[in-house]
C-alpha cells in the first residue's frame, strides 16, 4: 500500500508540474502580446525613441521559444520543475534585454520582475523558486549599471515624471491582474490534481479491501469445501439407509434438508468468490441490458414481486463487462432491496439513457429512507442499516467495486415520499469495446 501510494503521489506531481508548465505557457503567450502592444503605443502615443530592432528581435525570440516549449510539451517528455525554472529564468533574461534598450531601471515596467518571483513561489519548491528570485533581482541590478535610454526623455522635469509615473501605474495594473488571474488558474488546476489524488487514493484503499475480501473468501471456500462435501456425502448416505425403513420418514426428509442446505453453503461461498472478483479477468462481454437483468433476477430465489419496466430500445442495449460479476452484483442489489422491503414488498427495475449516451438501470425499494448523514457510507465494508445478524455490509461493497471496475457508478438516491433507489451507471458501451 505504501508503494501503490508514492506512485499516485509522484503521478500527482507530475501532473501538476504539466498543469504548471502549461499555464506558464499561456502567461508567455499573454506578455508576448503585452509586450508588443506597449512598444507600438510607446511609440505612437509618446515622443520616446525606441529602438525596434532590437526590441523587435527580443521579441522574435520570445515566440521562437515559446513554440519550442509548446512543441516539448506537446512530446511525450516529462515535465518537471526543472523545465518550469528553466522558462521563468529564460524570461527573467527576456525581460532584462527589453528593459536594457528601453531605459534599464528608470522604465516603469521594471515592477514586472515581481510577476516571475511569484510565479516560481507557486509553482516550484524553495530551492528553485529561490534560483528566480535571486535572478531576477541580481537581472534588475545590473540594469543601474548599464542600459540604453530612451531618446532624450529623462526624468528630470514634472512631465518626464508624471510620465513615469503613469507608466508605474498601468505597469502595477498589468502586473496586478496577470498575478491574479493566472496563479488563481493554477490553484484552480492544482485543486483538481489533488482531488483526482484523494480519488485515487480511495480508489486503492477500496481495490485493497476487495483484495482482502478475495482472500478471505478463497480461503473460506478452500477450507470449506471439504467438510462440505463430507457432510453432502454423509446426508447422502443417511437418506439412502433411511428410504429402507419406511417408519423413518421424518429422517428422509432431515436429510435431505441436510443436503439442500450445504449445497446453499457451497453455492454462497462460490457467489463470493465470484463477486469479490475472483474470476477471469479477460472475461469481458457484450450483454444486451435485458438479458444481464434476466441472468441477475434467475440468481434471486423469489422474485415474483421484481417488476422490470424497460423500453425495448434500452432492452437491447449493450452493456460490456464482466457478465458473471455484473449478474452477482445485480442479484446482490435485488436482494437488498426486498429485505428493506420485506415481505412480499415490491422491487421496481427501470432503465433510461443519459445524454451522453450512458445508461442507467434504477432499483427502487419500498422500504424506510436512509437518513441522509449515512446514505455517504452506504457501500463500506461491514457497514448496513440492517438488524443484527441480518447482514453484513459486503452486498453493496462487492457490487460497487465490480460496477467501478468497469468504469461505472453506483449511487444510493432517497426517493420523494419512501424508500431508496439503488442507481446503476453503466460507461458507453462502445467506448468501453474500444478500451479493450
Amino acid at each position: 500500500m505504501a508503494k501503490g501510494s508514492t506512485a499516485s503521489s509522484r503521478a500527482a506531481t507530475r501532473g501538476a508540474h504539466r498543469l504548471n508548465y502549461g499555464w506558464i505557457l499561456r502567461l508567455r503567450w499573454a506578455a508576448i502580446c503585452g509586450q508588443t502592444i506597449t512598444i507600438l503605443g510607446v511609440h505612437f502615443g509618446f515622443p520616446l525613441t525606441l529602438p525596434f530592432l532590437p526590441l523587435g528581435g527580443i521579441i522574435a525570440f520570445e515566440v521562437v521559444s515559446n513554440l519550442f516549449a509548446t512543441w516539448f510539451a506537446r512530446s511525450s517528455r516529462e515535465i518537471g520543475e526543472l523545465q518550469i525554472a528553466s522558462l521563468l529564468l529564460l524570461d527573467v533574461a527576456c525581460l532584462t534585454a527589453l528593459l536594457y534598450f528601453s531605459g534599464g531601471p528608470n522604465n516603469p515596467f521594471s515592477f514586472l520582475y515581481l510577476i516571475h518571483a511569484a510565479l516560481a513561489a507557486v509553482a516550484l519548491s524553495s530551492r528553485f523558486t529561490w534560483v528566480v528570485v535571486v535572478a531576477a533581482i541580481s537581472a534588475m541590478g545590473a540594469l543601474f549599471w548599464g542600459h540604453h535610454g530612451m531618446g532624450d526623455h529623462h526624468h528630470h522635469g514634472p512631465e518626464e515624471m508624471q510620465m513615469h509615473v503613469r507608466g508605474m501605474w498601468v505597469a502595477c495594473a498589468l502586473g496586478s491582474v496577470f498575478i491574479v488571474y493566472f496563479i488563481g488558474r493554477i490553484r484552480s488546476s492544482l485543486e483538481v490534481a489533488r482531488a483526482a489524488l484523494d480519488g485515487a487514493r480511495i480508489d486503492a484503499e477500496r481495490a485493497r479491501r476487495v483484495a482482502a475480501l478475495t482472500t478471505l473468501a478463497a480461503g473460506a471456500a478452500h477450507e470449506l469445501a471439504t467438510p462440505l462435501a463430507t457432510i453432502a456425502i454423509a446426508a447422502k448416505e443417511m437418506e439412502r439407509q433411511v428410504e429402507a425403513n419406511t417408519s423413518h420418514s421424518a429422517l428422509v426428509e432431515d436429510a435431505q434438508l441436510i443436503r439442500r442446505e450445504t449445497a446453499r453453503c457451497h453455492a454462497v461461498l462460490q457467489r463470493l468468490s465470484v463477486a469479490a472478483g475472483r474470476q477471469d479477468p479477460h472475461e469481458v462481454y457484450s450483454i444486451e441490458l435485458a438479458d444481464l437483468v434476466e441472468d441477475a433476477l434467475d440468481l434471486v430465489t423469489a422474485n415474483e414481486g421484481v417488476v422490470v419496466e424497460m423500453p425495448d430500445a434500452l432492452a437491447h442495449a449493450t452493456v460490456t463487462g464482466p457478465l458473471t460479476a455484473l449478474a452477482q452484483a445485480i442479484r446482490a442489489l435485488i436482494v437488498n432491496a426486498q429485505q428493506a422491503g420485506g415481505e412480499g414488498s415490491r422491487v421496481e427495475l427501470s432503465a433510461t439513457r443519459l445524454e451522453d449516451r450512458r445508461l442507467t438501470l434504477d432499483i427502487v425499494d419500498q422500504g424506510p429512507t436512509v437518513p441522509a448523514e449515512y446514505r455517504d457510507r452506504i457501500g463500506e465494508p461491514f457497514f448496513t442499516t440492517k438488524g443484527v445478524g441480518e447482514g453484513m455490509g459486503l452486498g453493496v461493497f462487492l457490487a460497487r467495486a465490480v460496477v467501478e471496475g468497469i468504469g461505472g457508478r453506483l449511487e444510493y438516491l432517497a426517493n420523494q415520499e419512501t424508500g431508496m433507489t439503488a442507481r446503476i451507471t453503466f460507461p458507453d458501451a462502445s467506448q468501453a469495446m474500444n478500451s479493450q
